[in-house]
């Protein structure tokens, strides 16, 4: 909710407050835990310089005394690029449309559901407005925050930098915390202490993805902020302090070989930025799990459980038409939902049009309804190989330089997004195949990392921007026309981002060993809801007897596994795994999600994992690890969220799969002391690691009592 209170707007969300005063200046006066005694006094709070210099900026420009980077640069026809924006109005206004570019929504009939500020601001001599946007949502505590630019004068004007969020805080003593490819793979934590210099997260590849992800916090003891961006391409997030004792956030488009031409009359519109505020890490994560949940989610599969999924062997072209009945019949059989066509293969872009691949589909398709299963498949619309039908006919579609041998990313180009044509060719493409295959889910393997950046008709200085809205122009069509069909986006070095989740509802995460893959849930889950992570399990010879390692349970599981090779002991673990995560799906997938824990501590012998949450607080299920190497002690447990005054058993699945129960406890008393980990494991600590799975219920009261 909005409200106005002289010249000080109070934004308000159910846990959070932001004020915002607009008079001679706009300038932040606070930004934390919700102030709901009414009749407060806010004016107090300003602290505008000489000349109604705010000291808390919601946007800056080259030039003045402040030495920090600044949210807005443009250059001029005239040779200068200082443009000083000077406030001229704010009001409430509807939420602005992004468009090509995808933003956060509200689905809610409610009056004030959603409600919007805009802030105008002026650079008179050259007529350039400056317009920012927060938005605020009445179920939840992150505000959505944009910027446009808008060419009011006669003249071009060239757009080096436009950050979508500039957030100003008092106090320094910072941490920005940051989560990149580290000593466990991707998504590991970083911490960062804000003193002098700027802190930067960035991706200077075109493109997020795991190993440096746009989520980040600015971090105090009792004070974390958190951000995000909804955008697939490169992305910089930098902390900055001053001598002041001021901080610094910006959130945007990656700023390298930005040049964006502006015609007077054209407008300019920044990506969204998603920002919350709580007193800890816990409750920024709680609050961007919901805000992904309910504002970027959207379509057939929003708040709907996923299906488990069965990925064929490596290589679909060794399976003839009984062979691949077979295949689904036993994926049936053992509990999947989905049968895919290629595990490590995928479906390229140059067999789109016909020849053996496109008959494989067809194959694969038929073979899956007759065993009454579902059918996807996996596909690569984002490179293409040299020597395919595509390339000969339509070379030009490929990313390369003219006059420069192009890199190759495992031996093929990328395809040119940036260009119209590869656009128009994608959707035409994949349509075709969905409308006659019938699948129902499609795995959307990334290209690889971007080289050779170049399209006749695009200036360098916007060929990022260009690939990135061709990319969307290309999924928003195909979602589109296929609303039922679950689309899931690979991130294998490739993109995890809230703007691909606007038009994939889950993105895959590489899977491996159990340590490794609950290391990396435990980072992710900072920033994204396990509804919206896959991950692929690999059944190998293995025995598979023990569902307590089944770790890609809070997510989509894909089984993979050659079914030729396994026993029938081995089968009977894989129907176990999956009969496991059905009967909790829905508190796995939308529960509330808490880590426990640190896994990213190496100092200390500690318990860490993940615990899910039923809304009632009547159920919750945990994975809980501990790791040789990590320090000298017994690893210890500490639950959280549930019912302080209400009894729950505590009981551990065993190695059969059955469940043992262990304890009977209070909620306050699970939620505040340490429970040796031990005492859930049927055995001593082996092979690296321990793991256990727990099950949380809440004892019901005897009516008769």
């Amino acid at each position: 909710m909005i409200k106005r209170k002289g010249n000080v707007y109070k934004l308000d969300t159910p846990a959070t407050t932001l004020l915002i005063r607009a008079e001679r200046c706009a300038e932040y006066l606070y930004y934390g835990r919700r102030l709901s005694v009414p009749g407060s006094d806010y004016d107090f709070l300003s602290c505008a310089g000489e000349g109604n210099e705010p000291a808390l900026s919601l946007a800056s420009s080259f030039g003045g005394g402040d030495a920090r980077r600044f949210s807005v640069s443009c250059a001029f026809a005239d040779g200068s690029f200082s443009p000083r924006f000077s406030f001229l109005r704010a009001k409430l206004t509807d939420k602005p449309s992004l468009a090509p570019l995808p933003s956060s929504y509200s689905d809610s009939t409610e009056k004030n559901a959603c409600q919007t500020l805009a802030l105008e601001f002026s650079d008179e001599p050259s007529r350039l407005r400056l317009f920012l946007y927060y938005t605020v949502f009445d179920d939840s505590d992150v505000i959505a925050v944009s910027a446009r630019l808008f060419n009011g004068g006669k003249k071009e004007v060239r757009v080096k930098n436009l950050a979508s969020l500039q957030l100003d805080v008092y106090g320094g003593g910072y941490s920005f915390v940051a989560f990149r490819e580290g000593r466990e793979g991707e998504y590991e934590k970083v911490y960062t202490p804000v003193k002098d210099g700027v802190v930067v997260c960035e991706s200077r590849l075109g493109a997020s993805s795991l190993f440096a992800n746009p989520f980040v916090m600015l971090e105090k003891e009792g004070s974390v902020y958190a951000f995000n961006l909804v955008y697939s391409g490169g992305y910089k997030e930098t902390a900055e302090t001053d001598g002041y004792s001021r901080t610094r956030v910006l959130v945007g488009v990656n700023d390298l070989m930005l040049d964006k031409a502006l015609l007077p009359g054209e407008s300019f519109s920044s990506p969204e930025a998603a920002m919350t505020f709580a007193g800890d890490e816990e409750g920024v994560s709680l609050a961007m799990h919901d805000f992904v949940a309910k504002h970027i989610v959207r379509g057939r599969w929003k708040g709907r459980e996923r299906p488990v999924v069965f990925a064929a062997g490596e290589n679909p072209s060794d399976f003839t038409g009984p062979q691949a009945l077979a295949e689904a019949k036993k994926a049936a059989e053992l509990g999947a939902e989905v049968f895919v066509l290629g595990g490590e293969a995928s479906f390229p872009a140059e067999h789109f049009e016909g020849g053996e691949k496109r008959t494989e589909a067809g194959v694969f398709a038929a073979a899956a309804r007759e065993a009454g299963i579902k059918f996807g498949i996996r596909v690569n619309l984002e490179s293409i190989s040299e020597n395919g039908e595509l390339y000969e006919k339509h070379p030009e579609y490929a990313m390369k330089i003219p006059g420069r041998e192009p890199l190759r990313v495992k031996g093929r180009l990328l395809l040119n997004f940036a260009d119209p044509r590869v656009q128009k060719y994608a959707v035409r493409a994949l349509s075709s195949l969905l409308s006659e295959t019938k699948a129902s889910y499609v795995y959307w393997e990334t290209g690889g990392r971007m080289a050779d950046c170049f399209c006749r008709d695009v200036p360098a200085g916007e060929y990022f921007l260009r690939y990135t809205e061709g990319l969307y122009a290309v999924l928003g069509r195909i979602a589109e026309k296929f609303p039922g069909v679950l689309f899931e986006g690979g991130a294998g070095g490739g993109r995890f981002d809230l703007g691909l989740l606007c038009y994939f509802p889950q993105i895959a995460a590489e899977g491996g060993d159990a340590p490794r893959d609950l290391f990396l849930r435990s980072g992710v889950s900072c920033g994204y809801p396990p509804s919206v992570l896959s991950s692929r399990v690999r059944f190998d010879c293995a025995s598979l007897s023990l569902p307590t390692d089944f770790y890609a349970a809070f997510g989509s599981p894909t089984v993979e596994a050659d079914f030729s090779a396994l026993s029938q002991s081995q089968e009977e673990g894989i129907r176990k795994r999956i009969a496991f995560f059905k009967k909790y799906r829905r508190l796995l997938q939308c529960g509330k999600t808490y880590r426990l824990g640190n896994a990213f501590s190496k100092e200390r012998f500690e318990a860490y994992g993940l615990l899910a949450v039923s809304e009632n607080k009547a159920s919750a299920l945990a994975l809980v690890a501990a790791e040789k190497g990590r320090g000298n002690g017994t690893p210890c447990v500490c639950l959280k969220g549930l019912e302080e005054g209400a009894a729950y058993t505590v009981s551990a699945f065993e190695r059969d799969g059955g469940k043992r129960e262990i304890l009977t406890a209070s909620g306050e008393f699970l939620t505040s002391g340490r429970i040796p980990l031990q005492i859930f494991c049927d055995g001593s600590l082996s092979g690296g690691a321990l793991f256990a799975w727990l099950i949380v219920e809440k004892v019901k009261k005897n009516k008769g009592a």
